[in-house]
């Protein structure tokens, strides 16, 4: 999502989706204020952990298990130099048609960080979060933080051998 003009200082916006099929054809499902300071740096964090990669065998009820694969990431400390306590995301990107990463395209997604590392794809049915990885195979993916003022930082690479994935029963 990026402003189609930069935005006045001290100024709150809403987020909305518009659908003139629907009533009510607006829905607000966020609001900001925007601050008086500039902020153009962006954010850092050390090197990524290696990847591990998961698969819980096929469906099952009592652990949501739905057989797809996942990754986790972990996480050095993140900042943003411009913003104390800011919420940093990473943006991922899958590769185009060709196995290229470009960023300069739209992220497939935004990942949260949580306790201190990234998962990437659907670790249950009960899970929220959906990126959508290959069943087999291998992925090369691109990473970069992003902070709230949608500056990037410094793209990282990871491959992700979805054909080398472990179970996810007794990981630490």
């Amino acid at each position: 999502l990026v402003p189609e003009a930069p935005l006045s200082p001290a100024t709150r916006y809403e987020v909305a989706l518009r659908r003139t099929d629907h009533r009510p054809s607006t829905l607000v499902f966020g609001t900001f204020v925007t601050s008086d300071a500039l902020d153009t740096r962006p954010p850092v964090g050390g090197n990524l952990g290696t990847p591990r990669v998961f698969k819980a065998n096929g469906w099952s009820g009592a652990s949501c298990g739905i057989g797809t694969p996942w990754a986790e990431i972990d996480v050095p400390p993140t900042e943003d130099p411009d913003r104390e306590r800011a919420r940093l995301l990473y943006a991922v990107w899958l590769p185009s048609a060709s196995g290229k990463v470009d960023p300069r395209t739209p992220p497939t997604a935004y990942l949260e960080i949580a306790q201190g590392k990234l998962v990437i794809g659907k670790t249950s049915l009960c899970d929220p979060d959906d990126f959508p990885l290959p069943a087999r195979g291998q992925v090369n993916l691109g990473l970069a933080l992003v902070d709230e003022a949608g500056n990037f930082g410094k793209l990282a690479r990871v491959a992700l051998d979805i054909g080398r994935a472990k179970s996810p029963w007794g990981r630490k």
